[in-house]
């Protein structure tokens, strides 16, 4: 999986936006799906995203996924909830931690997971309506 290029899906699922990551995760890859994101919630007045960071490999801390990440908060309105999965071997527990601190900090709801079924729950607990 190391040598795989970096790639990224997004679909509608349950109401929410689902971008999965794959291969080596870059920033690019953070930064371009970032702006599809923006535009499908946009359109489609949707405030659930669940990031699954755990099909990629990464040698980037996940403070600095984070910070690629939170311009969101720029792009999307005040409304919009993150539920991030991960694996447990790719980031450590404190550098979670430390992002979900700072997005409050930044007035963005993100939660961090290690199993989807649980971030998709806290997403269907914590969305609210999209203004529009």
């Amino acid at each position: 999986m190391a040598d795989e290029p970096a790639g990224y899906s997004i679909n509608v699922e349950s109401g929410n936006i689902v971008v999965q990551h794959t291969g080596r995760l870059t920033a690019q890859a953070i930064e371009a799906s970032r702006r599809e994101v923006a535009e499908l919630a946009a359109e489609r007045h949707l405030s659930g995203i669940l990031l699954d960071l755990s099909p990629a490999t990464s040698s980037l801390p996940f403070i600095d996924i984070f910070e690629l990440g939170s311009g969101q908060g720029s792009v999307l309105p005040p409304s919009v909830v993150v539920a991030v999965v991960y694996r447990p071997d790719q980031f450590s527990a404190e550098d979670i931690d430390f992002a979900e601190d700072i997005s409050l900090n930044r007035g963005i709801q993100m939660r961090a997971f290690t199993d989807s079924e649980t971030a998709q729950q806290w997403l269907l607990d914590h969305r609210r309506p999209m203004p529009g």
